[in-house]
């Protein structure tokens, strides 16, 4: 179990974390910054959620997202290559951690405004507009993996 004080940060684009989070108590976001320097919320994760999956926070074992408590919190920790240990030795665990998976890539496309059957013809399009300039290249890259 790992106690954070709001403000400093549980992880930032660019720092080594291979780390499964459960938010046991409290509030906190992740967030990317937009080249002016604003930050731009992804998601909020409140008491008793699941704090996205390493596999979709993390690129060559390095966060591409930064991540800060809202509030004082209690988060609970896993090594993530100990969960995908147990995900592949237990079925039960197995099917939490994907549908886990399933949900937040869902919601992060959702998120954008865009229905999962039309990701793929918004991506081409994202690729060629200004407006999506603050999303960078690799969190891109994950979105276009997780459609196939």
């Amino acid at each position: 179990m790992v106690a954070k004080e709001k403000g400093p940060p549980i992880t930032t684009i660019g720092r080594y974390t291979n780390l499964e989070y459960f938010m046991i108590k409290g509030t906190c976001k992740s967030f990317l910054y937009t080249p002016e320097g604003e930050d731009v919320t992804i998601t909020f994760f409140m008491s008793g959620s699941i704090i996205s999956p390493s596999t979709t926070r993390n690129r060559e074992g390095k966060s591409i997202i930064n991540m800060c408590a809202l509030a004082d919190v209690e988060i609970a920790t896993i090594n993530a290559d100990e969960f995908e240990k147990l995900m592949i030795e237990d079925l039960e665990i197995r099917h939490f951690g994907n549908e886990v998976l399933r949900t937040e890539l869902v919601e992060k496309v959702e998120a954008l405004g865009v229905p999962i059957f039309l990701m793929e013809d918004f991506l081409v399009a994202a690729e060629h507009t200004e407006r999506m300039q603050w999303i960078n290249k690799e969190t891109l890259e994950i979105v276009k993996e997780a459609i196939g």
